[in-house]
């Protein structure tokens, strides 16, 4: 797992879209804003928005 270049932090993310997790993650692109986010298998996008960037 690579360590964030900002705080030095670890974290793993469950994006629908591979390449959303750089956006996201580093540059304020709304997670809500995923257009496979139905693929993820949450039931609403406020669930995927919450729940993506939550680690298991």
């Amino acid at each position: 797992m690579t360590p964030c270049p900002t705080c030095g932090t670890t974290s793993r993310t469950q994006f629908a879209s591979p390449g959303l997790v750089g956006p996201v993650v580093h540059g304020g692109h709304d997670r809500a804003d995923d257009p496979a986010w139905r693929d993820s298998g949450a039931a609403t996008v406020e669930d995927y928005a919450r729940w993506c960037v939550t680690a298991p």
